[in-house]
């Protein structure tokens, strides 16, 4: 779990953030991390390495951790969800295609044996986060 705490942080709560330094802190981090906004744990540039083996994420920040921020900031939670509710209800994004690389196909491009439950899924379970994602 220490990979995607660490994309929470600064791939989500960072990159919203009016005041990156100010949310570190309560999360228990030190500020000067806030250069690191916008990486992921597997991009260039990321400072997992250091953030797990120190302890940092891992040990003293946990999902938990991440959870507890959001409790106490519910409008950037609620902003957070209305971004991930219309994908979150999705088998296939846009962006995503289900080939590997050496399999010559072009880049994105979907089998065409998982249409059907792609389709229903779209139609009917993809509904149930339309109202949530137009709330206000």
């Amino acid at each position: 779990m220490r990979s995607p705490t660490y994309n929470q942080i600064f791939l989500a709560i960072l990159p919203d953030s009016k005041d990156p330094g100010a949310d570190l802190k309560s999360l228990g981090m030190d500020p000067r991390y806030a250069a690191y906004s916008g990486t992921g744990a597997w991009t260039e540039r990321t400072a997992i390495q250091e953030l797990v083996g120190d302890g940092t994420i891992g040990k003293r920040i946990t999902p938990a951790t991440v959870a507890g921020f959001y409790a106490r900031h519910p409008a950037r939670m609620w902003a957070r969800a209305k971004i991930l509710l219309p994908i979150a209800f999705s088998l296939r994004p846009e962006w995503c295609g289900n080939f590997e690389r050496s399999a010559g196909y072009p880049h994105g491009a979907k089998t065409t044996h998982f249409a059907l439950w792609s389709a229903i899924h779209e139609q009917v379970l993809s509904r149930i986060g339309q109202p949530l994602g137009d709330a206000d």
